[in-house]
């Protein structure tokens, strides 16, 4: 991928400010909050709510997003002997036709979970992948009070409890990996660059470690 020159003008610069003013609360998940969330999840036996939730978080969807998808919106492929999926994922917010769909990949744990609930609810091609374990397709409202339950198990903050946090979550922990922000941009399917660079503010990425390996 080539590097992508960002030139921001007077106003740009006045909007980015005003993002990080209203964004100033965000609430997220560290990674080892989440890595706690996913814990409990097993524990509790809950792989219907553990997909919904590693779906909304790796393909950093909105919860209308994740609730839309169909078994056909998942596509296997195969590298070197691992099995994955590509998902064509509904980018609800973009008024532009180009940027109506995002299609990224799955991993080989989520792309398992994913096989094992379609298999254990006998899913066809055209049935919602996101069900409630009575095999009833999840509405948001449940979805948000599966969501309470589980972050109390968790004992994680209940304040966190809601199904953006996901989305929140991942943009972060993708810089703190070290994406860079143009590629962020696109895994979340922003139309404009101002709004992803409000997660900057909450990376803990070390620059430094970077700038120590150029000399």
């Amino acid at each position: 991928m080539e590097n992508e020159v960002l030139v921001l003008n007077e106003n740009d610069i006045v909007e980015v400010e005003k993002k990080f003013v209203d964004k100033e609360r965000m609430k997220y998940l560290t990674e080892s909050e989440f890595q706690k969330l996913k814990e409990t999840l097993d524990n509790e036996e809950m792989i219907e709510l553990k997909l919904i939730v590693m779906l909304q978080y790796s393909l950093c969807l909105r919860v209308n997003e994740v609730l839309k998808l169909k078994v056909k919106d998942f596509e296997r492929k195969a590298n070197q002997g691992r099995i994955y999926f590509e998902v064509s994922a509904s980018n609800s917010k973009q008024r532009r036709n180009i940027n109506k769909i995002k299609n990224l990949v799955i991993n080989t744990e989520v792309s398992l979970l994913f096989l094992t609930v379609v298999n254990k609810c006998n899913l066809k091609e055209n049935d919602y992948v996101c069900r409630t374990k009575y095999n009833k397709i999840m509405s948001k409202r449940n979805y948000d009070k599966y969501l309470k339950k589980i972050f109390k198990k968790a004992n994680l903050s209940e304040d966190k409890a809601h199904s953006h946090i996901f989305r929140h979550s991942r943009a972060i922990h993708l810089l703190n990996k070290g994406l860079n922000i143009a590629q962020v941009q696109k895994v979340l399917g922003h139309t404009s660059i101002l709004n992803t660079m409000v997660y900057t503010k909450y990376s803990n990425y070390d620059i430094n470690k970077v700038l120590i390996n150029l000399d």
